[in-house]
Formats: structure tokens, C-alpha cells, sequence
């Protein structure tokens, strides 16, 4: 090769490659059989895979809607819902991962010799997939060894089957226990909200027995009668109101709509109740045509009436915490399940890695691209070695400070 002559043309490049040919074609075989032997000794991942859907609960566990507030849905149909949401963090959790673990004694089959490292190994091997239609996809993959025999095929394929199964499971039982826990917590609330009305209750008889004896109360205007109907059930509505919002903040997400509805819809319920104790503001409504000023009656008819407002108020609240009482007892020894299965895990004979032919393409490829480059590499380096000495002895020290090659070519 002249050192006269270039070697940056394609067709000196080209003349290289087909002048070395069987030998880049002979690597480039060698390297993709070795890659296929080596395949066929690598661990097989096998990969199962269950499928769940998880049913929507109602709007504070189970309680209904009241007095026009409903629910608008899981976050106003926006995002995934509470449900999966929930779902989704106990399958996050050190808890359920640490079950697995230890049931499955999956420390010792990984060999790891302290249990983060399996808690890591098993985050990696296991997935959840939150599909668009709202069910959920569990997949686990279990490893063979290396050079694996058929059991070992076999152990594997039952283990992903086993785990992914398993995982289903125990969110099924975690959930269960965390529904109870606040089933409770609101039945307790409501338990203690409800011996406070009827201790009010008691004292409320005895104190309008007392008084109608005391003044032989018989006969009370209707007009009158009516407007303390209607101050009564405007003072439960905010009482129901305000009870409602309580057990909304305690078990909704501070930015649910829900909670924004229950505060808007008390702040104009007391905004009503304002009408019935400012004279002023009676005085601007429609009040002041339907029904009388309270001061304008007798004081022993306003005070009988105040006791019979208070009762009425006492005894719709009565009514609305034991409906929630015995719905809070039956969502708290509720024990149906919280996962729906739609597919269970099963084995899988075909294995999900490795991608033998896939290995065997990208080698080929690879080593003919990583080889050819080395043959011409290699020839432009003679070809700098005649044609310019001073170079080539820059780059035969470059190549041996980085101890590339022992010898360099053309040498």
C-alpha cells in the first residue's frame, strides 16, 4: 500500500472488507454460535400474570345521599379512582411484600443474605399494570438457574403462577382489614354522637314535661307551629349537614367535590337560620308575610315551643345516626370481598426470556459491525505507519498508554 495514496475513500474501505471477508464472516459466525450455546444455558424467566377488577364502594362506606348532596363519583370521574388508587398503595407496601417473602421463603431460594435485597429482588420480578378500562394486571417472573433442568423449568412456572396468585390474595385480606379499621372508626364516632342525642333527648322530655304541667299548656296557634316546624328542620339540616361533612373530611381526600358541596351547601343553610333570629333579616324575606315574630308571643308560649323546636331537632338527628349506626355495624363485619378476579394466574410453558433469536440477530449484527471496524482500524493504521511515521508513532503510544493492543500493527 503506497503511501501516497488515500485511504478515505469508500472503495479503500470497501476493497479492505471484501479483501478480508471469510475472516469477518468466519468471527461473525463463531461469536453468533457461541451467543446461541450461550442462550440455551442462560436462566429462562417465565411470567404469569392475573387480572382483577376492583368494585366501586359507595361514597363514605356505603352512607347515602342526604338531603340533595350525592355523590359526583370518584373524584368527579377524573383520574383513577380511590378504589384502585388504594389498591395500587397496598401493593407498594413493605407489608404485602414482606408476606410474600416470607410464605414463599423467597430469602433463601434467591440466596440473599439480608432481606432488602430479596424486598428489592421481589419489586423488579413482580408489576402491576392499571389498564385504561379499570382492571388491574398482576405479573410475576420467576428465574431458572443456569443450564436448568425440566424440573427446575417446572418449578419456576408453578412459583410465577403461585406468587402472582398470592399477591391478589393478600390485597384482597389487607384491604379488607384497612375497610374494617375505618368502618369502625366511623361506627365508633356515630356510637358516641348517638348516646350524646339520646341523653339530650331524655333531658328535653322531662324539661317540656315539666313546663307543660307546670303552665298547663294545651292550645298553640298553627301559624306559630308552623314556623317552628320550619326553624326545626332547618336547624336538623344543619346539624345532618355539618355531621356529614365531619365524617366526609375524615375519610375523603381534602380536594374531593363532595366535601366542597357539604360546606357549600351548610354555609347556606346557616345563612337561613340567620332569617329566623335577625329580626332585620326577616323583616327583608318572605318570612315576615308567613309567619310571626317569636318576641310578639308570649314568653311561656316561646319558651314551650323552644323545648318542642329542640325536641323535633333531637329526634330527626335520632333518626338520621341510627340509620348511619346500623349501615356503619354492617360495613364494619362486612366480609365480602374487595377484589373481583377475572383471570388467575396460570403456568406458562413458553418463557418470556430469553429472547434467543432475538440474541443471536443482535450478536451477528453486532459482531460484524464491531469486527469490520476493527479490520479497518487495523489497515488504517499501517496505512498511517508508511505514509506518515511521525503520526503513527503518536498514535502506537496512545494505543499502548491505554494497553489496547500488545503489539501494534504493522510493527
Amino acid at each position: 500500500m503506497s503511501s501516497q495514496k488515500s485511504f478515505h475513500s469508500f472503495i479503500d474501505i470497501l476493497y479492505v472488507l471484501v479483501q478480508n471477508r471469510g475472516r469477518i464472516i468466519l468471527v461473525t459466525l463463531i461469536m453468533s454460535f457461541i451467543m446461541a450455546g450461550l442462550s440455551l444455558m442462560m436462566p429462562k424467566t417465565y411470567t404469569s400474570t392475573t387480572v382483577l377488577m376492583v368494585p366501586k364502594e359507595d361514597a363514605m362506606l356505603g352512607f347515602t345521599s342526604i338531603q340533595g348532596i350525592s355523590s359526583l363519583g370518584s373524584f368527579g370521574m377524573l383520574g383513577e379512582s380511590p378504589e384502585i388508587l388504594r389498591i395500587k398503595a397496598i401493593f407498594d407496601s413493605r407489608l404485602l411484600r414482606e408476606k410474600i417473602v416470607q410464605k414463599f421463603d423467597l430469602q433463601k431460594r434467591w440466596e440473599n443474605e439480608f432481606l432488602e435485597e430479596t424486598l428489592i429482588e421481589l419489586e423488579q420480578r413482580v408489576k402491576i399494570d392499571i389498564r385504561p378500562e379499570g382492571t388491574i394486571a398482576v405479573s410475576m417472573e420467576m428465574k431458572t438457574p443456569w443450564l436448568a433442568n425440566e424440573n427446575e423449568d417446572r418449578e419456576a412456572r408453578q412459583l410465577a403462577a403461585m406468587i402472582a396468585n398470592e399477591i391478589v390474595t393478600e390485597m384482597d385480606i389487607i384491604n379488607k382489614v384497612k375497610r374494617t379499621e375505618k368502618a369502625r372508626a366511623t361506627r365508633i364516632f356515630i356510637e358516641n354522637r348517638l348516646s350524646q342525642n339520646i341523653d339530650e333527648i331524655r333531658l328535653l322530655e322531662d324539661s317540656t314535661r315539666s313546663f307543660s304541667e307546670k303552665y298547663n299548656l294545651i292550645n298553640i296557634e298553627s301559624q306559630t307551629m308552623a314556623a317552628v316546624d320550619a326553624a326545626a328542620n332547618l336547624q336538623s339540616e344543619i346539624i345532618q349537614n355539618e355531621i356529614l361533612l365531619y365524617m366526609f373530611k375524615r375519610n375523603l381526600p381534602p380536594d374531593h367535590p363532595d366535601i366542597k358541596d357539604a360546606e357549600l351547601r351548610l354555609e347556606a343553610l346557616q345563612k337561613q337560620a340567620e332569617v329566623f333570629e335577625n329580626e332585620d333579616l326577616r323583616k327583608q324575606s318572605e318570612l315576615a308575610q308567613v309567619f310571626p315574630n317569636f318576641n310578639q308571643a308570649p314568653d311561656i308560649t316561646i319558651k314551650y315551643f323552644a323545648l318542642v323546636r329542640e325536641m323535633k331537632v333531637q329526634e330527626t338527628i335520632y333518626e338520621f345516626l341510627m340509620q348511619q349506626y346500623e349501615q356503619a355495624k354492617l360495613q364494619e363485619t362486612k366480609d365480602t370481598p374487595t377484589i373481583q378476579l377475572l383471570d388467575s394466574a396460570v403456568e406458562r410453558e413458553l418463557r418470556t426470556k430469553p429472547k434467543r433469536k432475538l440474541l443471536v440477530v443482535f450478536t451477528f449484527f453486532m459482531t460484524f459491525f464491531v469486527y469490520s471496524m476493527y479490520i479497518i482500524t487495523y489497515y488504517k493504521i499501517g496505512h498511517i505507519k508508511e505514509g506518515d511515521p511521525i503520526r503513527y508513532e503518536k498514535i502506537r503510544f496512545v494505543l499502548r498508554g491505554i494497553n489496547i493492543f500488545k503489539k501494534i500493527p504493522h510493527e
